[in-house]
């Protein structure tokens, strides 16, 4: 067949099946598909350049017209004409370490999603990468695909800042006291406010993993502290609470029912102390709560905020 021929033939084809003839010319010949390609490739981005792949991070096939990386530029069985459904398709190339868009070395991402011995995040198991990432461009690090994202180690608290409450909710924060929002307390004192809620506070990552950790409630085992790691050398769950040794402050006890004093110099405690009556009712009913779920673990509350 030659292209005279196939301009023959195709006058009296459909414009589909003209399309084809097309293509299967080209195939057959190897002369100018990839010059088609690159071409469609070019096309897409063209068609939407304003605003759909814009932005100060751009993800890699994106940003090299890289369209049929991710999609079939005719056919497929996907939505959105995807080759392949997510995860797979992040994970095929989101399987080595890699630097992310601040040079810092990301681990395989693949490696990590495929380690059953690790506790991870739902989003992150049940493979809904889109929950947190823009596949294509985005004004934010990593392509996350809200603008609350925590800069630092240190920040001061506001729920403007924090894409973890686009599904957690926020009042685990916004009390001193608390005997029902959040299991992360000594007592009725509540440690997830003092650790964020303060104008020198820690920021969610500083001590929780966004995908996945060994550590129940994804605490971290190196927390990103500027240019380098430090450690969290010790973190144990007990019954009713737990004990935790960062770089930050040596090894500090927490109970909900029975309270430690703590070892190392505290600011004030803002609010009362609950009474042991009180500590005893709110503990049995986290225990009735994890029965009524079908496990013996105590049960999260509202989200995993513990």
């Amino acid at each position: 067949m030659n292209l005279l021929m196939l301009n023959r033939e195709r006058r009296s084809q459909k414009p589909q099946t003209r399309l084809r003839s097309i293509l299967v010319f080209l195939l057959m010949t190897g002369s100018g598909f990839s010059a088609v390609a690159l071409e469609e490739e070019k096309r897409c981005v063209n068609r939407q350049a304003e605003g759909r792949f814009s932005g100060s991070v751009v993800h890699g096939p994106v940003s090299e017209g890289q369209c049929m990386k991710c999609h079939d530029i005719h056919a497929s069985d996907k939505s959105k004409l995807l080759k392949a459904t997510v995860p797979e398709l992040c994970l095929d190339c989101h399987d080595k370490s890699m630097k992310d868009d601040r040079e810092r070395l990301m681990p395989s991402v693949k490696a990590v999603f495929e380690d059953t011995e690790l506790n991870a995040h739902k989003p992150f198991a049940d493979g809904d990468c889109l929950c947190c990432h823009d596949p294509h461009a985005s004004s934010h690090y990593r392509l996350l695909n809200d603008g609350r994202n925590q800069e630092s180690f240190y920040t001061s608290y506001s729920n403007k800042k924090y894409i973890c409450f686009g599904c957690h909710s926020e009042k685990a924060f916004l009390e001193p006291r608390t005997l029902t929002e959040t299991n992360f307390r000594n007592g009725n004192l509540n440690l997830h406010y003092r650790h964020v809620n303060r104008k020198k506070g820690r920021s969610c990552k500083a001590c929780h993993h966004h995908h996945a950790s060994k550590n129940t409630a994804l605490i971290r085992e190196q927390v990103p502290f500027g240019e380098r790691d430090i450690s969290i050398t010790e973190f144990t769950k007990t019954e009713n609470g737990g004990k935790c040794a960062p770089s930050c402050h040596r090894a500090v006890h927490y109970d909900r029912l029975e309270p430690y004093r703590s070892p190392i110099k505290v600011t004030v405690r803002e609010g009362e102390d609950a009474t042991y009556e009180e500590l005893l009712h709110a503990v049995d009913s986290l225990k009735e709560k994890a029965m009524e779920n079908g496990n013996a673990k105590e049960p999260m509350v509202q989200t995993p905020l513990q």
